[in-house]
């Protein structure tokens, strides 16, 4: 058993696989800001949640080096497929953000134009066990929108 756990932490390693890190922000963006229309907005909330883990410390003071500003967000549904009795069988989940760098509340000069983020996750609906469904998608939106809080703040890092 042993064997066998070495081998597939050996072949793992040779395949470049590592688990995924926080992203590394530059310095200048220490005490980033973020800014959306609605304050309790999920996806300023998650971006929020996101700079604490990359021990970046998101604060409202207008001394703060950077805005990043929510300028829109959603998550839809859409229909995928129906089965042989007309009725949905399977959903998507679409996210989208846009998002833009300012470099503080008071200018609101642009560090990076906007851009945009999209993710999308499939998943199976059974008509059977609707409650349940409506539990999953609630789910699959809270992972999409830390996923793409993730992905601001690479696209961030990369500048």
């Amino acid at each position: 058993m042993r064997a066998v756990l070495v081998l597939i932490a050996v072949l793992l390693s040779g395949c470049g696989f590592q688990l995924r890190q926080a992203a590394v922000l530059p310095a200048g963006l220490a005490g980033l800001e973020v800014k959306s229309a609605n304050e309790l907005s999920p996806m300023a909330i998650e971006l929020h949640r996101a700079l604490g883990q990359n021990q970046l410390k998101a604060n409202s003071t207008a001394e703060s080096r950077g805005v990043l500003e929510v300028i829109s967000e959603s998550v839809r549904r859409e229909i995928l497929s129906v089965n042989d009795r007309a009725r949905v069988s399977e959903y998507v989940l679409i996210a989208d953000v846009n998002v833009r760098l300012l470099n503080n509340a008071s200018e609101g000069k642009e560090i990076i134009a906007p851009f945009s983020l999209s993710l999308r996750r499939e998943y199976s609906f059974d008509e059977r066990q609707a409650l349940g469904a409506a539990q999953e998608e609630e789910i699959i939106s809270q992972e999409l929108r830390r996923d793409l809080a993730q992905g601001v703040l690479a696209r961030l890092a990369k500048r």
